[in-house]
């Protein structure tokens, strides 16, 4: 499951109290089950226990989104975690249209230093009848 990281805190950053309740139960639930595991360390006591909830959401949301950029517009059994995502995802990062990356032949197969131009104005898509 994935949380949205709006949910976590206010806009100032400010960790929303139902996240500061739900670290501080979750955690008391681990030390509890673990209490006398020689193998397991607990929290220190005063760090911010909310900082491991809003990790394990931002490691989520990564995932989740490596994930649909492989499954939507990278081949057939593409590793999320493959150079090929990460170059689809800085394009979509710096702004190129996930159609206009999507349309291209080659797009992830054969990566250049760039970004692959678009066809210009009047010309047909390759791979379209005129």
């Amino acid at each position: 499951m994935t949380v949205p990281l709006a949910e976590l805190a206010h806009q100032d950053g400010t960790p929303r109290s139902r996240l500061m309740n739900q670290a501080n139960h979750a955690f008391d639930n681990a030390e509890a089950r673990n209490k006398g595991n020689p193998a397991y360390q607990p929290y220190p006591p005063a760090a911010h226990r909310h900082l491991g909830l809003i990790a394990e959401a931002v490691l989520a949301e990564r995932t989740a989104m490596r994930e649909a950029v492989a499954s939507a517009m990278a081949p057939p059994g593409t590793d999320p975690e493959s150079a090929e995502v990460t170059r689809i995802i800085e394009r979509l990062r710096a702004g190129e249209s996930a159609v206009a990356i999507a349309r291209q032949p080659g797009a992830i197969a054969c990566p250049g230093p760039g970004p692959l131009p678009l066809p210009s104005p009047g010309q047909p898509e390759e791979g379209t009848i005129r």
